[in-house]
């Protein structure tokens, strides 16, 4: 038992690590849950907001996650994998308007 902690107490803190770490790296995280987006970390406009609502309810998407990534002075859209790649494209789009 106590060979198992020791092998797996490292793991659990290096992935801990690189977890705080992508966390620090968001500008923004929007978590959609049953259609609704809501903002878990950072500031988006309203207008952003209202865009991925409308998108998500043409599309059916009813949960997953878009965030904003730091890339140097820029802030770049990833996505969750219940994102298809049209729709990822759009709020892309969208998001070059209001940004």
């Amino acid at each position: 038992m106590f060979e198992q902690v020791e092998v797996l107490f490292p793991l659990a803190l290096l992935v801990a690590a690189a977890l705080a770490y992508l966390w620090h790296r968001h500008a923004f995280i929007v978590r959609i849950k049953r259609g609704m987006p809501r903002i878990v970390k950072g500031k988006v406009t309203a207008a952003f907001l209202d865009e991925v609502t409308g998108i998500c309810r043409e599309a059916g998407i009813r949960r997953g996650w878009v965030g904003g990534l730091w890339r140097g002075k820029r802030i770049v859209l990833v996505f969750s994998w219940h994102f298809p790649p049209p729709v990822r494209q759009r709020l892309r789009n969208i998001w070059l308007i209001h940004a």
